[in-house]
């Protein structure tokens, strides 16, 4: 971790470390209610009784959790400082009822930061979405300056009585109990049996607040809440990976990365086409309108595009994880403790990406301004990527009459002869649109006038524009 995160890390290592103090003082309490036995309508009636919850369980909660969201607020802090925003007080870490206050109010609190981060944030969806719980951690640190945060709730499940001198006594629970006092008693027993020790199955302080915490115990939900803040510290660390040195945007090395990928994949297109193989061919060309349709939405949108990217292959990630803990068998092989760790990664990712959905690939077309290169693929994953009734068709052999199938073909014999040059046309297309994307982000004006030329020289071939 960078050294300008330590001090939001420490804040959540605060939090963590009084947690299990928390958690003995409210054992503590817990063990300390009392019975009083009164004698009604011929049986012995139990009341619990229990004094109140001492003022600094409160307390310690609120600090608590005051400390886990002052972590994300040192975290927007120091990434204003990196941005050359040191110590303003106009940062904070934004929090929001809805995406609309998100976008009208919640992003300004962020303005200082660079694009990268803003976006990053901006992914994260924090307002009111997924498990709620970033809502719940910002509204209860309001809410603790004003009331008390906690209650008691205590559990019937498990109750049991002690008789004071070890015999045997029957018991009727009544399930109208709910609360400590004299209001309602827990459960009778016949009048002339031994006195009792009523025992219950828990007595827990829960969250007394609307929204997503409420009635989970406070020690239960305050580690999810380190755990949230904690991944959201981490998450930040996922563009930090991609920065290039010097002042080269990470964008751009991205994007360069793809034009790589995209003059491979076309090289491996020409190779496939020599063989005759059109249907591996189609599918390597499909690869460059994938990589054309990304640089575009990198020149259009920039490092927002770039944090979706990575959101997505988090959100791949998870979905593999969960499909792997889903039927033990397929973990039979796995090391010892794979399953709790892919559940801890699933829960990881889902704090991260709280409400996250992959963009359908037409609609990241649109948005690259290619809608005409999404034809070209949905063209390609028919007849080649997919396994579909068209791509299928070309390895039968047709006959007439009584013999429809006369056989079957393969590999160089499984095409028509127009089918090589349109395939080797249309990853010329894509690869053109890459370069010409890649010159107008670097503001290359020489390169893209010689691209541009190119491109001329391709629309001309094909009798105008492709």
């Amino acid at each position: 971790m960078r050294a300008d995160l330590l001090d939001a890390q420490a804040a959540i290592d605060w939090a963590v470390e009084q947690i299990p103090m928390l958690k003995k003082r409210i054992g503590d309490w817990a063990d300390s209610y009392s019975t009083r036995i009164a004698i009604e309508d011929g049986k012995k009636a139990y009341y619990l009784r229990a004094n109140p919850v001492p003022a600094i369980i409160n307390a310690e909660t609120g600090s608590i959790i005051n400390s886990i969201r002052t972590s994300l607020d040192l975290l927007a802090s120091a990434l204003a400082a990196r941005n050359g925003n040191a110590g303003s007080r106009q940062v904070y870490f934004p929090v929001c009822g809805t995406q609309a206050q998100f976008l009208k109010d919640g992003k300004g609190k962020i303005k200082l930061l660079s694009p990268a981060d803003q976006a990053v944030i901006e992914t994260l969806q924090p307002y009111n979405v997924g498990d709620g719980l970033l809502s719940a951690l910002h509204e209860l640190d309001i809410l603790r300056k004003h009331r008390q945060l906690v209650a008691v709730q205590p559990f019937a499940r498990g109750l049991g009585i002690e008789p004071t001198d070890g015999s045997f006594v029957h018991y009727d629970y009544n399930p109208a109990w709910r609360d400590f006092g004299d209001a309602t008693p827990v459960l009778w027993t016949d009048a002339g049996a031994s006195d009792c020790k009523v025992r219950l199955g828990g007595v827990y302080v829960a969250i007394n607040e609307p929204g997503a915490a409420y009635g989970q115990q406070a020690i239960v939900v305050l580690p999810k809440f380190v755990t949230m803040a904690a991944s959201i510290i981490g998450g930040q660390r996922i563009l930090e990976g991609f920065q290039p040195s010097g002042s080269t945007a990470v964008r751009d090395v991205v994007a360069i990365a793809l034009l790589m990928r995209t003059l491979s994949n076309f090289q491996g297109t020409i190779l496939m086409a020599e063989r005759g193989m059109v249907v591996e061919a189609g599918a390597l060309a499909r690869c460059c309108f994938e990589n054309a349709v990304f640089v575009g939405a990198l020149r259009n949108e920039g490092d927002k595009f770039l944090a979706e990217v990575q959101m997505t292959d988090r959100y791949s990630v998870k979905t593999m994880a969960r499909w792997l803990v889903q039927v033990p068998d397929r973990l039979q092989h796995a090391p010892q403790g794979a399953k709790r760790r892919l559940e801890g990664l699933i829960n990881e990712i889902r704090q991260q990406i709280p409400g996250f959905e992959r963009a359908e690939f037409k609609a990241l077309a649109g948005r690259a301004g290619l809608d005409d290169a999404y034809v070209h693929y949905a063209v390609l994953s028919r007849d080649a990527a997919h396994p579909s009734a068209q791509s299928l068709d070309r390895y039968f052999i047709r006959g007439r009459g009584k013999f429809p199938l006369q056989g079957m073909r393969w590999g160089a014999y499984a095409s028509e002869p127009d089918e090589i040059p349109l395939t080797l046309n249309m990853a010329s297309l894509a690869t053109l649109e890459v370069c010409e994307s890649m010159c107008e982000m670097l503001s290359n004006t020489e390169m893209l006038n010689e691209v541009k030329a190119h491109r001329s020289a391709h629309d001309k071939l094909n009798g105008g524009t492709l």
